[in-house]
């Protein structure tokens, strides 16, 4: 069984284009979980300063005016895969956004959130078309607090033909993945090196 926790900033510098990207990337990974794993659950968070659940369709096309702090996602997050024990799935937390964020968001609460949540995979993908906002740091700030770690991957689009690149780049790390890690990289659940069905 496999759950995965698509999260997508809503905030009001997310434009049409960027909400794009994030599709582009998104969907074809949950097509490759899907064929995957025999049973696949999808759940949709998305975030400003605030975070909430909506459906897939929802997910895409949704924008508010707020601010941004991630963190407000990865709260929600942890709450839903409660429902999802990890001994009995494989999950996965793939989030997606311009790399704007409130102050020090990131690296005071998002990074020991993401450390704190059992997931065999966490994901993040910038979407910034051309010169990102000073504040654009979040995914610099991730790939900094997990270089070398396996279980967690960020990748970059900043255009359409970087989908594919980006899609590479995250499930190449899930398929080099013998099985789920903590956030310091030490192998928990399993320790055959399998996965669970």
């Amino acid at each position: 069984n496999v759950v995965v926790v698509n999260v997508r900033d809503a905030s009001g510098s997310m434009r049409e284009t960027k909400r794009e990207l994030v599709e582009r990337v998104f969907t074809p990974m949950d097509w490759y979980l899907t064929g995957k794993y025999d049973a696949a659950e999808f759940r949709y968070v998305v975030h400003d300063a605030e975070a909430w659940e909506v459906d897939r369709e929802e997910f895409f096309g949704i924008q508010s005016g707020g601010g941004t702090r991630i963190s407000s996602a990865y709260d929600l997050v942890e709450e839903i895969l409660e429902e999802y024990p990890y001994g009995e799935w494989n999950r996965y937390v793939f989030a997606a956004g311009d790399s704007e964020n409130a102050g020090s968001d990131t690296t005071e609460r998002v990074i020991p959130k993401m450390e704190s949540i059992d997931a065999n995979l966490h994901a993040y993908v910038e979407t910034q078309p051309g010169d990102g906002a000073a504040n654009a740091r979040h995914a610099d700030e991730v790939e900094a607090a997990f270089e070398g770690d396996d279980g967690v991957a960020v990748a970059r689009v900043s255009e359409p033909d970087d989908v594919t690149d980006a899609i590479y780049e995250i499930l190449s790390t899930e398929a080099e993945d013998d099985g789920p890690k903590t956030g310091d990289g030490r192998a928990t659940g399993r320790t055959d090196g399998g996965e669970r069905r």
